[in-house]
């Protein structure tokens, strides 16, 4: 609810959490990433993201760090500020093929 004096709360993007969990024999040889935005006027993360690899699906750990990499980089250029626009930068936009006028 909009505050009287000061309108709507402002939650923009002010925090990134990431979670790497390795893989062990514990948690059976499966990377789990896990990130989260935050801000400060917004009890609730602003968007979550999850996603997990067995052991045979990634190449020396490369997938979870080209991942972690990639995530960083978009929420830090688009600044998403609820899951709906983190959902949407972290889509690719859709492919046109579109004729060519010859």
């Amino acid at each position: 609810m909009p505050h009287a004096i000061y309108g709507p709360p402002d939650h923009s993007l002010e925090t990134i959490r990431f979670s790497l969990r390795l893989p062990t024999r514990r948690n059976g040889r499966v990377t789990v990433l896990e990130a989260q935005g935050d801000s400060s006027t917004k009890r609730g993360p602003l968007w979550v993201y999850r996603a997990t690899w067995s052991e045979s699906e990634t190449t020396a750990s490369l997938e979870p760090a080209d991942q972690l990499h990639w995530l960083a980089l978009t929420a830090s250029q688009d600044r998403p500020w609820s899951q709906e626009a983190f959902n949407r930068a972290i889509t690719p936009s859709g492919y046109e093929d579109v004729p060519l006028p010859y």
